[in-house]
């Protein structure tokens, strides 16, 4: 067997490996993490409160990217991707003693250092180890294994706290947790490393560090336009968010009049047609073009934020989600397959981490405006959050004739 069948090989491997192993780690975290704003009222009484937390948690994740993405072009994707999930379990643990404010911040914070590390790895590894011409179709592939135990273990972490009460249920979901988490670390140790590394004695100098961590924004520096765009994009996109995402629940229990059952059976529904539709969706996207695709999504957004704001039953959410659902999976099979495609091998894992500390930047400041603004008025979120999707229309149709005058 030649160096390239067994170079193939272990990419399959690899492609198998990652989806295994982030079935069982998305399992664990999303038995509690929907549930999570709710918990952080609790403790900290305020939707302000909220807020703040999460733009510090947000804070604390662009230090992860700045650190991860330098680090897995340099001296590879597997190790740090290891180590950050055997990291993401202790946040979990934290979170089961945590009896106070700070104590609460503390596991808040760890649980999102330890995301943000393995987030660029993670995408880069996954990205190093697939065919050039699919890349949407596996995209869409590692979006089905995301799909379904990201909104089914909801369901359970919905019985637990319905059956225990919020707070003995929650505990009860966070050893489960913690679990799933360490399962899903070790299932990882069977990856193949993408990239030749590139360690010297130097590299372990200040300077050396010190380097490392500024490689990330050297490369921002020199990009061009296509690549600055879609970082732009992802602040925009990533705004539109942080507006809304820790408010949904809020909304769904408070305006429309919902209860925790009825909002995690919402969820399972919505993750249940996101497996179904991903792997139909990358295989579009990669026919029909990823910009034409991006450019229906966003437009879908829009539109379904102003829905979103006079939904009144259980049905009419349904409704919603399912169409969510659509835009989501033709979404993320296309954005992922986008952003890898303008940018060089052995500098994905620095924009990789270039797109998630912009996209962490903007979230941070917009979940804590998305608490202003909900406690103001709480359709105002979702009305904020139309207008960026259509000022990313835009950007993107610029992309898209870029692409299209390069074709011809």
């Amino acid at each position: 067997m030649n160096n390239h069948a067994i170079r193939s090989e272990d990419y399959r491997r690899n492609i198998k490996v990652l989806m295994l192993s982030t079935t069982i780690t998305v399992s664990g975290s999303q038995i509690i993490l929907p549930y999570i704003s709710l918990y952080w009222k609790i403790i900290g009484k305020t939707y302000i409160f909220v807020g703040l937390l999460s733009s510090l948690t947000t804070l604390i994740q662009i230090f992860g990217f700045l650190i991860s993405g330098s680090l897995s072009d340099r001296f590879g994707r597997k190790w740090i991707l290891i180590f950050a999930t055997f990291g993401y379990s202790t946040g979990f643990l934290a979170y089961i003693f945590a009896e106070n404010i700070y104590e609460l911040i503390l596991a808040a914070l760890l649980v999102s250092i330890f995301t943000s590390i393995s987030t660029p790895a993670f995408i880069a590894l996954f990205a190093d180890s697939i065919p050039s011409n699919k890349r949407a179709t596996y995209f869409s592939l590692l979006n089905i294994t995301i799909s379904l135990p990201y909104y089914i273990a909801p369901l359970l972490g919905g019985y637990l706290l319905t059956k225990y009460g919020f707070l003995y249920g929650f505990k009860r979901g966070l050893f489960l947790s913690v679990f799933l988490t360490i399962t899903g670390a070790f299932t990882r140790l069977f990856l193949t490393e993408t990239v030749k590394k590139n360690v010297k004695r130097n590299n372990f100098t200040a300077s050396g560090i010190k380097e490392t961590l500024l490689d990330t924004f050297k490369l921002m520096m020199k990009l061009d336009k296509t690549p600055k765009r879609l970082l732009y994009i992802q602040f925009l996109d990533k705004f539109a968010m942080g507006l809304t995402s820790y408010f949904v629940i809020f909304y769904v229990l408070e305006v429309v009049g919902l209860s925790i059952s009825q909002y995690s059976y919402a969820l399972t529904f919505f993750g249940i047609l996101c497996t179904i539709l991903s792997f139909p969706a990358g295989k579009i996207a990669d026919k029909k073009g990823w910009t034409k695709i991006l450019l229906l999504t966003f437009l879908g957004y829009s539109f379904l934020n102003i829905f979103f704001i006079f939904c009144f039953s259980f049905t009419y959410l349904l409704v919603i989600w399912t169409l969510s659902a659509l835009f989501y999976t033709l979404h993320t099979s296309s954005w992922r397959a986008l952003t890898v495609d303008v940018i060089k091998l052995e500098e994905r894992g620095r924009y990789s981490a270039s797109l998630e500390m912009i996209g962490q930047i903007s979230f941070m400041t917009s979940s804590f405006l998305g608490a202003i603004l909900y406690t103001y008025s709480k359709p105002l979120p979702w009305c904020f959050s139309t207008i960026l999707d259509i000022l990313i229309l835009r950007v993107l149709l610029k992309i898209h004739k870029t692409k299209t005058s390069n074709i011809t």
